[in-house]
């Protein structure tokens, strides 16, 4: 989520676009929400500050309690009960992250996920 790199990679099928977009903002979603940095370098002042925002995630992670985010299984289980849709909250997060990346080549994956997360997007 970032990378330069997939972001520019060229599109080459539209076969299954729609499943493999809303599995990679599941993915996303679970690497954003679970995946915990750590301080190398700071003071006691950084550490107190990091636990507090560490804390604070971990009351709201902003998933549907009936995802089991930690689970492929889980993700894979709620996306055939609920139609392959993505819940608008994680459509919503993905879709701002996209917003602040610059334009992006025709016909990579950056242009199809920013054409269509901004259209899936609440106003």
């Amino acid at each position: 989520m970032g990378s330069e790199r997939s972001y520019n990679a060229r599109l080459v099928s539209d076969n299954g676009l729609a499943i493999m977009m809303n599995l990679a903002l599941f993915a996303a979603n679970a690497f954003k929400k679970y995946t915990v940095p750590k301080i190398v370098f700071g003071d006691a002042t950084n550490a107190a500050e990091a636990q507090a925002i560490n804390d604070e995630d971990e009351n709201d992670d902003g998933v549907p309690p009936e995802i089991d985010a930690y689970s492929a299984l889980g993700v894979y289980q709620y996306m055939i009960e609920n139609g392959n849709v993505v819940p608008q909250d994680i459509i919503n997060d993905f879709a701002q992250f996209l917003s602040g990346l610059p334009a992006p080549r025709e016909k990579t994956i950056g242009q199809f996920l920013k054409r269509n997360l901004t259209i899936r997007r609440d106003p």
